[in-house]
């Protein structure tokens, strides 16, 4: 089973999860079944990526597709059968709270797939000299408490020797195998289900060899300064001669005859490393990677073996799953806490993702290169180098965190270490080490180096000068293109700090002595990227305080805006993690007050949009849930206590209600943004004196706010005190010339004030920064109505 996980949105480039972006499209293309069918791929598309799609999200982002009980239903489905692979139990009682208007369809689907689901009879595993499925059995390569693998003919091919796997037919390995077509996983032939005995035969290739615990076992008394790879050889032989005769000759063996035992290690382990990556590529843990489930074949190839722990990734605090395995030597410390919690019926409390099979990789190395582990220290014979064991103590590291990321880096480093060249993941600290991998590398370097050493040891001399003359002014030239990163990054410039940083980085890369620089750099460009995501969400919560403020926009704009509000508040939680500790304190309160604004106006905004009563009700409670969702991220805040108060006495919750305004009593505004958000709330509410009292006491703390006055002259001019609102909006030409809006509404209070050459004046400027305004004729502006002046 899989354990489900709710996955970090976008960490990468995207500001939106894939599958909201291709519901979007969906409802364009209108509700037909092949559409549905699309719907339903899709969540199976996310899920296996660890998105985990609820049907409501489609039928909130499609509200067309409530018309089609069918269509729901099978997207309903969907998600129960994915919630089912993931352990988790789903009970018609929910899906009735959650789809009360499809009862009865619920009630029948779910008797149905009761029925198709009844359990089966306890499995008989089959003896040697038996007939399955078309197999016959010659011999038992090996067993355990939930399976068998037999050595098989198979007489519809030729009497071809194939390995056949059997257990119990709830086993999902044969799904995991089926995905996975790799040089160093044994692949899988045929599966078949035999339900009459309870029993899944898989049928895999006969590589012969022995597992690398064989071979290790065979070779145990052997020292490793004694061992070298035709060592590796010999002990595979002597097991491959208990089985039929496979093929041997191959260029891995000639490799394997020439090499020392410890590049031989070296190579295998990069070779399950590449393995396990294009496992955690699609979305697959094996969970279970230890000596004897790794295969040494006839050909010396090393392959994976036995994926029935096989599961995506653990997530923590998510639903726990029915059952989590793994052998305690080689389990990672979050591997056997989640097995723990499980046992105790409590949720997985750390995730247990890819990082684990590498854990479980180094520890299969740390066995085979003779290392001995004592709690956190972990020590090698001094026939392994000090940067192999640092590569291996980094994948047996307590912390996943201190792990590789990705099983590929691991490779990388193992193949460079293979190639003498400098590794990647760990520091290559031993000076001896590096000298002498320099060496190998550079023979022909390294005779000149000794004849000039040995003619005069002044052109050494010289050769140190000239070194240290090439890379100082490198890192000097580094150091000062992170100090012009920071000031461009303070001015706001950060294409330029970008450009900056990246120049620095490449002058320090790959020489010794510069990762602190290098890493410094890092951040400071990370920084950069992180500064312009938040300017970024600004401009577009600006935007939305301008439609906020506007006249009515036509229907399908304004339901466009609402869309993306909608789409934005999704992704919060992705924001908030890569920003989270990330900007000054004045940028985090910026932020924060984006994504409050974000949900308020998206939340009034889809009242705004509602149809009718019913639909009007149901915009009230998914702003009511908006608001929970916002005070659980940011906190209890006063406006947030006045909007639920709002939509709860629209709703008729009286309870609910007055718990708002207790709450919003107990919590007046402090900040200046609080008194601003405030007094929208009650211009929005029709309380003119109350708005503008509120905006003048946000003024009062941060005179320069420009929403704060531009919302005060909107309140003045709808009081008829014209002056008043010139005044306001003149501090707003000021404070943001160029925008179109400030222009326009002075425009209109002069107009009301009867100075139509300014007003003129006004309006043409307007038009220059926004040609879509329209100009009304000046004895059409109504000087007595507080609602004519438009809020733009």
């Amino acid at each position: 089973m899989i354990l489900p996980h709710a996955k970090s949105l976008t960490s990468g480039t995207e500001d939106v999860p894939r599958p909201f972006l291709a519901s979007q499209a969906i409802t364009s293309a209108g509700l037909t079944d092949g559409v549905a069918t699309l719907m339903v791929e899709e969540m199976v598309v996310a899920w296996r990526r660890g998105q985990r799609v609820a049907a409501e999200d489609y039928l909130a982002l499609n509200p067309e597709l409530c018309a089609d009980a069918e269509a729901a239903i099978r997207l309903i489905y969907e998600e129960v059968c994915l919630r089912r692979n993931e352990g988790q139990d789903v009970s018609l009682s929910e899906l009735v709270r959650r789809f009360p208007q499809w009862r009865t369809e619920l009630e029948i689907l779910l008797e149905c797939d009761r029925l198709l689901e009844s359990s089966p009879t306890a499995p008989s595993f089959p003896k040697v000299g038996e007939t399955l499925g078309g197999f016959q059995l010659l011999d038992e390569l090996g067993r355990g408490t939930r399976g068998r693998c037999f050595l098989a003919a198979q007489p519809s091919l030729a009497n071809r020797l194939v390995v056949v796997k059997v257990s119990p037919d709830d086993h999902g390995e044969h799904l995991s195998l089926a995905c996975l077509q790799h040089t160093h996983i044994v692949p899988l032939y045929s599966e078949q289900e035999l339900p009459d005995i309870n029993l899944r035969a898989m049928c895999m290739p006969y590589l012969g060899g022995a597992t690398l615990g064989q071979v290790l076992a065979l070779m145990g008394e052997v020292s490793l300064d004694r061992r070298t790879g035709q060592s590796l050889l010999d002990a595979l032989d002597r097991v491959q001669a208990l089985r039929p005769v496979v093929s041997s000759a191959s260029p891995t063996r000639q490799f394997l005859a020439r090499t020392t035992y410890v590049r031989a290690i070296c190579w295998a382990g990069a070779c399950l490393a590449d393995a396990l990556q294009y496992a955690h590529d699609r979305g697959i843990v094996h969970m279970d990677v230890k000596p004897s489930n790794v295969l040494l074949a006839a050909d010396g190839q090393p392959l994976l073996l036995d994926f029935h722990l096989a599961r995506a990734p653990l997530r923590a605090c998510a639903d726990r799953p029915e059952w989590v395995g793994g052998t305690p030597a080689y389990m990672s410390p979050e591997q056997s806490a989640a097995i723990v919690a499980v046992s105790e019926g409590r949720a997985v409390p750390a995730d247990v993702d890819a990082r684990t099979d590498l854990y479980a990789l180094g520890r299969t190395l740390c066995e085979a290169l003779g290392g001995t582990a004592s709690g956190a220290t972990v020590r090698f014979p001094r026939q392994v180098a000090t940067s192999l064991g640092d590569v291996v103590r980094k994948c047996v590291a307590h912390d996943p965190n201190d792990r590789y990321n990705d099983a590929a880096a691991l490779a990388n480093d193992l193949r460079r270490h293979m190639a003498d060249l400098p590794l990647q993941g760990v520091a290559n600290r031993n000076l001896y080490e590096r000298w002498f991998k320099w060496c190998r590398r550079s023979p022909t370097a390294l005779l000149r180096l000794k004849t000039l050493f040995v003619a005069s040891s002044l052109l050494v001399t010289a050769f140190a000068l000239i070194w240290a003359v090439f890379l100082i002014p490198r890192f000097h030239a580094a150091g000062r293109a992170l100090d012009d990163g920071k000031v461009l990054l303070s001015r706001r410039d950060y294409s330029e700090a970008a450009r900056v940083l990246a120049r620095g980085a490449a002058l320090i890369e790959g020489f010794p002595g510069g990762r602190a620089l290098a890493q410094e750099i890092a951040g400071q460009a990370q920084r950069v990227q992180l500064a312009r995501d938040a300017d970024l969400l600004h401009d577009l919560v600006e935007k939305l305080r301008f439609f906020d403020s506007a006249a009515p926009f036509p229907l399908r704009e304004a339901k466009a805006v609402e869309n993306h509000c909608r789409v934005l508040w999704v992704t919060r939680r992705t924001l908030l993690d890569r920003l989270e500790g990330a900007l000054n304190a004045e940028s985090e309160a910026r932020f924060r007050t984006d994504m409050l604004d974000l949900a308020v106006i998206g939340s009034s905004l889809r009242v705004r949009l509602a149809s009718d009563a019913e639909h009007s009700n149901s915009a009230r409670r998914e702003a009511l849930r908006v608001l929970d969702e916002a005070e659980a991220s940011f906190g209890p805040n006063h406006i947030l206590f006045c909007e639920r108060r709002a939509h709860a006495q629209a709703l008729g919750l009286d309870d609910l209600a007055t718990q708002a305004t207790r709450g919003a009593a107990l919590m007046p505004p402090q900040t200046a943004g609080e008194h601003y958000a405030l007094g929208r709330f009650l211009l929005a509410s029709g309380d003119l004196e109350a708005a503008e009292a509120a905006f003048e006491r946000a003024l009062a703390l941060r005179p320069e706010d420009f929403w704060s006055n531009f919302k005060l002259g909107v309140c003045a001019y709808r009081r008829h005190h014209y002056e008043d609102a010139v005044n306001a909006f003149r501090v707003c030409t000021a404070l943001a010339p160029d925008r179109a809006e400030p222009f326009y509404n002075r425009a209109l209070a002069r107009a009301a004030l009867g100075h139509t050459a300014r007003a003129s004046q006004d309006f043409d400027r307007a038009l220059k920064l926004n040609p879509t305004f329209v100009v009304p004729q000046f004895d059409q502006i109504d000087r007595g109505s507080p609602d004519n002046p438009s809020e733009r």
